[in-house]
């Protein structure tokens, strides 16, 4: 992750250093993983407000991003 002005970025809480690995959890990944849990809400209003929410973050995870795919470094 580099800004314009190529300086790092300053917060990296979605990616965990194991040796020489680098694991990257995107954000589509973390609205996948979070999808489920719909299941357990039990107003019909905030069940799809929920969803809705999922589903846009995962959407625009994978289409906004050249690298969505790469998860492994």
């Amino acid at each position: 992750c580099v800004y314009k002005n190529n300086s790092s970025c300053p917060g990296r809480f979605n990616q965990i250093k194991f040796k020489s690995s680098l694991f990257h959890i995107h954000h589509w990944l973390i609205h996948l993983l979070l999808l489920p849990f719909s299941y357990f809400i039990k107003n019909n209003k905030l069940k799809y407000f929920y969803i809705g929410i999922q589903l846009g973050g995962i959407f625009h995870g994978i289409f906004t991003y050249k690298d969505w795919y790469i998860i492994l470094k």
